[in-house]
């Protein structure tokens, strides 16, 4: 490359021009700068560029003040250097992504051959980087640009360089005069930045601790466009931090509130992935869940496959046992990001969902997001199980603190039963890295005005309590002995396949469950009679997806009970819902392996339900 002449920042910087000047000009000759201001990125170019062992002269002066420099030159020239304290402070604070740079300014200003100066008779406007001596001028930079990171390489300066020995000389001769008549300042450049730690203020803690926490979000993973499915500004900020926790952990827990568009980060994940980066995309999801995502993908334009929970399990790359058949189109290793709906289904790590979904995340590594309002149901394992399907091991977290997730769950209280012994702040570190989690009074309250892309306002429904109090006896005398004499009666056989077997063993996991079930239905009327009707038409349709289940000879599994008692059937009905189950649940067995009568105790279960 030429030897600078002309810096502008834009075809050359300044850092890039004097670094060039430094390598161009014999050590011998010194290098002296006369700048009106300087900060942390200044002083760190030259002690990165200039070698050990030239004499360097740096003359610090003052900038005018608007308001035609009424205040002397010392204030101005305090002003400056408090504003390179606070730079100072910023930086210094332990443990800090900017200890490098300031060790390598603090050797550097201590090195016998730099000297340091201020000169303060008048405004020192003059910004020169100057090699040699007056005896024996080299080269000469006159510039606008101050000795700062951003007079170096980001401002729009001018600079020029001479070489010819007789303006150089000049130049040299200028700076000599003024450095005679300016004081010593090195000592105390380094006092101001490199002093006792305990002088930092609250205020600068408090913005270190954020820098530390989320420095790297704020100059993280660039920002990308999406245009096949609108994004309203809080799910567009949400979606922004999802991806930068992706690029980190390759996995993302996003838990924004009911109600807030979580399907919409899902498509807008696809675009990129898919779109952008032309990477295959795959969906899993409840069955009664699978059309909408089909729907909503085509509508967008969008390539990617969805599934159900039970379609994966079933899956011959993923799946175990018997009956297994292709549904993922390609190889597994194929997919890049998968998209998770519903994803508490995954809460538990001892079922056929979960070990489909350690198969399929296995091998090439692949991005998980991973969509639930409710990543917490029964305890904090629930959250544990969802992440280390992502982290894969338990030291996935050391580079944020985090020597051991499991231990850190443990410590938080996720074995105790009791909720006084639960600390969840403990799980702050690792539930901040990697999970997105808004509840609707936030989104309100931080969005104001906000609506959606179709236009609708943001606005999430108010309860309101009221206590009203009535005499149940005397308006209808009898009611409560007879709807808790049929919750006694009831045999919760639905519950208790095991005492139905051909050759029974009744389960003593299954005969506590039906009797907690039915307790706490007991307590859920006793407590709330809309609860308690919810809970009973529940119990009903997932009764009546058994029945009809049985019908077609065949007794449903647990799991695909528990999914009929939440599904939308419409108005298929509950028997094609079941028909549909029926060719993806795995764990199903044939009724030819009960007793006739075990149909008819549902039934009877059904009937008093």
């Amino acid at each position: 490359m030429p030897r600078p002449d002309v810096l502008d920042n834009i075809e050359r910087t300044h850092a890039e021009g004097l670094a060039d000047l430094v390598a161009d000009t014999p050590l011998q000759h010194g290098l002296s700068i006369a700048t009106g201001y300087v900060n942390v990125g200044g002083l760190h170019h030259l002690a990165t560029v200039v070698e050990e062992g030239r004499s360097v002269r740096l003359l610090l002066g003052a900038l005018p003040e608007q308001g035609l420099g009424e205040r002397p030159p010392l204030l101005s020239f305090e002003q400056r250097m408090h504003a390179l304290a606070g730079e100072r402070d910023l930086a210094r604070f332990p443990p800090s992504r900017a200890a490098d740079r300031l060790r390598a300014v603090e050797e550097w200003l201590k090195l016998p051959n730099v000297e340091v100066r201020r000169y303060l008779e008048q405004f020192l406007h003059g910004k020169a980087y100057l090699f040699g001596s007056a005896a024996d001028p080299r080269a000469a930079l006159i510039t606008s640009a101050n000795l700062t990171g951003a007079g170096l390489s980001r401002n729009l300066e001018l600079g020029v360089v001479d070489y010819n020995p007789t303006p150089s000389g000049k130049a040299i001769r200028w700076f000599d005069a003024l450095w005679e008549r300016a004081a010593p300042f090195r000592a105390e450049l380094i006092d101001l930045l490199f002093p006792d730690i305990g002088a930092v203020d609250p205020a600068t803690v408090y913005l270190r601790a954020l820098l530390e926490l989320y420095g790297d979000e704020i100059h993280g993973v660039q920002a990308t466009e999406i245009t096949r499915v609108k994004l309203a500004s809080f799910q567009r900020d949400g979606y922004e931090r999802a991806r930068r926790i992706l690029a980190r952990h390759h996995g993302v827990v996003y838990a924004d509130g009911v109600g807030t568009g979580k399907t919409e980060i899902g498509l807008a994940f696809i675009e990129e992935y898919a779109l952008e980066q032309g990477r295959q995309a795959l969906v899993i999801c409840p069955a009664q869940l699978r059309e909408n995502w089909r729907k909503r993908i085509a509508a967008a334009r969008l390539p990617a496959e969805v599934f159900s929970f039970n379609e994966i399990a079933q899956d011959e790359q993923l799946g175990k046992g018997t009956g297994l058949k292709r549904h993922l189109a390609a190889d597994k290793d194929a997919y890049r990001l998968i998209i998770v709906d519903e994803a508490h289904a995954l809460r538990s790590e001892d079922t056929s969902w979960y070990a489909a979904m350690e198969r399929l995340l296995g091998g090439e590594r692949k991005d998980l997001v991973l969509l639930t309002a409710t990543p917490v149901n029964n305890g904090l394992w629930d959250l544990f199980n969802l992440v280390m399907l992502f982290a894969h091991h338990d030291r996935a977290f050391t580079s944020i603190g985090i020597p051991s997730v499991r231990k850190l769950f443990v410590a938080a209280g996720a074995n105790s039963r009791d909720a006084e012994n639960l600390d969840p702040d403990l799980l702050f570190p690792v539930a901040d890295a990697v999970s997105v989690r808004r509840d609707r009074r936030f989104i309100q309250d931080k969005y104001p005005g906000e609506s959606f892309a179709d236009g609708t306002p943001v606005r999430f429904p108010e309860p309101h309590a009221t206590t009203q109090r009535y005499d149940l006896d005397a308006e209808h005398p009898g009611l409560v002995h007879a709807v808790v004499g049929q919750i006694r009666a009831l045999e919760m056989a639905r519950y208790r396949p095991s005492a139905w077997l051909l050759d029974p063993v009744e389960a003593k996991a299954e005969v506590q469950l039906g009797g907690l079930l039915q307790s706490q239905l007991l307590k859920r009327f006793e407590s709330s009679w809309s609860a308690c009707l919810a809970t009973v038409g529940r119990m009903i349709q997932a009764h009546d997806a058994f029945l009809e289940g049985w019908q077609r000879g065949t007794v449903l599994s647990r799991q695909a009970l528990v999914e009929a008692a939440r599904a939308e059937t419409g108005d298929a009905g509950i028997g094609s819902w079941v028909e549909q189950t029926l060719e993806e649940d795995a764990d199903a067995r044939p009724a030819s392996e009960y007793r006739p009568e075990y149909s008819d105790a549902v039934a009877a279960d059904r009937a008093r339900l």
